[in-house]
This record gives C-alpha cells, structure tokens and sequence, in this order.
C-alpha cells in the first residue's frame, strides 16, 4: 500500500514530495517537473504508482540482477510484486486471502501450465512464505541464471527459478497493468485501483 500524507514532507515516490499544509490539505510535487499532483485524481495516482513501483522497486531489481550473489533480493523483490498487484487489481485487500491472491497471481503472470495447486500450494510456502516469514526461500527452490524458463516444478521436487527472467515476466505485467489502468474504456480495473490507491 502506498504511503501516507503527513505534515513533514515524505516521498510517496521517487522524487514525488507529499505533505499537509498548516489547515491540513494535501500538497504533492513531482520535483522532476514542478507539477503538482492531485492525490484524488485516478490518474495521478496511477502516475505516482507507477514510479513507486518502477523506480523503488522493479529498477532496484534489475540493477542487482547484473551483480553476482543478488538472486535472493532479486526473487524478493519481484514476489512481493505479486500479492500487492493483485489488491489492486481486485480492488480489496488480500487480509486471510494471501494464498489465494499470490497463486492467482502466479498463474497469470507466468501462465504456468501443467501444474497442480498443491505444487502451487508447495510454491506458496517455499518461496513468498519462505522469503517474507523466514527471510530466506525453503529448500525446494533452486536459483540459478543458467535455467532455461523463468519458473519450473522439476522432477527432482525442485522449484528452479531463473531470477532474471522470473523478474522479466513481473516488469513485463507491470508494464501492461500500467497500459490498461491508462486505457479509459477498462472501468472496472480503473474503479478497483482508484479504491485501493490513496495517500490520504
């Protein structure tokens, strides 16, 4: 979820300052151009979200993927994409639905075909569990540049993961969740955005 308003200025992106005036109304800047953002206005926030996503996350990611030893922050990183997009594309928050939203998550991000949900459900754990409970992937996932597909349920009971196409597949979803947020005929999707988005 996006951060908040307060009345010291905070970044809710980079480089989007945002605080509240002495009589408590909003003020947001883009610093890049001077222009201020209005935080009810559905597509200043799709703009703020968009850097906040791009810019703090997803281009972090693609940074470290050039460094050696990142595959774990990289994976990170891009798992916690997964559950957050599908809140807003839901429009509701994921509280005692995480499971759900993260396997649905999954299967349309990465179209994963032949692939049961109990070893979605096994995914689940060793991987977004893993990594946001116990800071650390369990045993079943593998991370390695040299396998061919961002993600496969091996016959050896491995979950391999290639973490820069794994993180390929989530820029590209962010990418066209942009362009259809952008697209004015999607109402839906644009409605159940608009309710999830504020820094208010």
């Amino acid at each position: 979820m996006p951060k908040k308003l307060r009345n010291e200025p905070i970044y809710l992106a980079s480089e989007i300052l945002g605080f509240r005036d002495a009589n408590y109304n909003p003020v947001i800047t883009d610093e890049r151009t001077g222009k201020r953002l209005d935080p009810n206005d559905i597509d200043d926030k799709i703009f703020i979200y968009k850097r906040q996503v791009d810019e703090w996350f997803l281009s972090r990611a693609v940074s470290l993927c050039s460094e050696k030893n990142n595959s774990f922050v990289v994976v990170m990183i891009a798992t916690s994409y997964i559950e957050g997009v599908e809140q807003y594309r839901h429009g509701g928050l994921s509280n005692r639905k995480s499971k759900e939203y993260f396997l649905e998550g999954m299967r349309r991000i990465f179209r994963v075909q032949n692939v049961t949900d109990d070893q979605l459900s096994v995914l689940y754990k060793q991987l977004r569990c893993g990594l946001f409970h116990n800071g650390m992937s369990g045993d079943a996932v593998v991370l390695s540049h040299r396998f061919k597909i961002n993600i496969e349920f091996s016959n050896r009971g491995t979950i391999d993961i290639n973490p820069q196409l794994f993180l390929s597949d989530i820029i590209q979803d962010f990418e066209q969740y942009i362009n259809d947020l952008t697209n004015l005929e999607n109402t839906i999707m644009r409605n159940n955005f608009d309710c999830m988005f504020s820094v208010l």
